[in-house]
């Protein structure tokens, strides 16, 4: 909290940007007000047709979105399942010790990713499918255990598989869209995993109308479907992509 709240007053010491790509361009002339503010949302409009209407970027986009709501949600009531599963007040507790491990290796994970040499063309709803899937399984393994140990493991293990995965995600993302749009496209997808990490939230988290104010356990169970329904929606993707490019190829067989 403390972190938080001095990056906030230093934030507030920085110089103000000069420009930006939107609604502070560099101009020859000035324009009315109502001009840059009408051509601005239509750049953006552009932009975001150009990046979403590729279906590449849209299908890597959307796990971007769903992975990164589901990380954010364990991460962030992983305490309370710990407690949970601690029934021994003088048990040690190592909660801050696994956090600091899992940041090392999501570093080691993202710098795996960067130099792996992969198709991700082809191998990446593969890839996808089976990292969600493991995902799953390791949340709802991890939601049933009665050793916060083997809980500490499987928390280490699902967020260096994030912690890869979002970095290839993000790369492959960025190779297919203008330079000029990566503030917008990678901003959509973080306000799609931010919503629907509220969702989730009201639904399983909280109680009133729309939510079931879960136990920590089943609300771990609950995530690990999450991931799992995640994994074969990419599953489905994959087969659509390979009877695709299978269809294709026997078209252009014929041809030549």
């Amino acid at each position: 909290m403390l972190t938080l709240i001095l990056a906030t007053f230093w934030s507030l010491f920085l110089p103000s940007v000069k420009k930006s790509i939107y609604f502070h361009r560099e101009e020859t002339y000035t324009e009315p007000f109502k001009t840059k503010v009408s051509n601005a949302f239509i750049l953006m409009g552009n932009h975001f047709h150009n990046s979403f209407s590729n279906t590449y970027v849209l299908k890597w986009s959307l796990w971007f979105a769903l992975s990164t709501c589901g990380f954010i949600q364990v991460q962030t009531y992983m305490q309370p399942l710990w407690t949970a599963i601690v029934n021994n007040p003088h048990q040690p507790i190592y909660n801050g010790v696994v956090e600091a491990v899992l940041t090392i290796l999501g570093f080691v994970g993202a710098l795996l990713a960067g130099v792996l040499k992969v198709n991700w063309k082809i191998l990446g709803e593969l890839t996808l499918t089976i990292c969600s899937l493991l995902q799953g399984f390791i949340l709802i393994f991890s939601s049933q255990t009665e050793h916060v140990v083997v809980s500490y493991v499987c928390y280490i293990l699902f967020g260096g598989l994030f912690h890869f995965m979002i970095t290839i995600a993000s790369s492959e993302i960025a190779k297919y869209i203008k330079d000029e749009s990566y503030g917008l496209v990678f901003g959509i997808n973080t306000f799609v995993a931010v919503s629907f990490q509220s969702i989730l939230t009201a639904v399983v988290v909280r109680g009133g109308v729309v939510g079931f104010a879960l136990h920590p356990r089943d609300q771990y169970f609950v995530y690990g479907c999450f991931h799992i329904v995640v994994a074969m929606i990419y599953m489905v993707i994959g087969f659509i992509t390979w009877l695709s490019n299978r269809t294709e190829y026997r078209r252009t067989s014929l041809l030549t």
